[in-house]
């Protein structure tokens, strides 16, 4: 009797210690993807919290596009966009042939 109790003993130390690892794999998994999220977003952000182009409201910055455009100044204009979208924006600027008929429009 003594040997099969020492033999249910090491049977339940073992099951508990697997089941002991399995939580901590799920919390670590857990963390790590947390992590991994977390990271992701900051480099998301990271160039919009360092972005110094801008008003405080979309209607500010708007009106700063318009000056920027009205002193033929396209590079600066083009910074008022998107950060993803500036070059291309940029570039399209540039290619258009009526600068002032645009303006007006806006």
């Amino acid at each position: 009797m003594n040997k099969l109790k020492k033999i249910i003993l090491l049977i339940l130390i073992f099951a508990s210690g697997f089941a002991l690892g399995n939580v901590v794999k799920y919390y670590l998994d857990m963390w790590r993807a947390e992590m991994s999220v977390q990271t992701f977003l900051n480099a998301i952000e990271a160039p919009y919290k360092n972005d110094k182009y801008g008003g405080t409201t979309p209607e500010e910055t708007f009106d700063m596009y318009i000056t920027a455009l009205k002193k033929g100044d396209l590079e600066l204009a083009s910074k008022y966009f998107a950060i993803n979208k500036q070059k291309g924006r940029l570039e399209s600027l540039k290619e258009i042939e009526d600068l002032d008929s645009y303006i007006k429009e806006l």
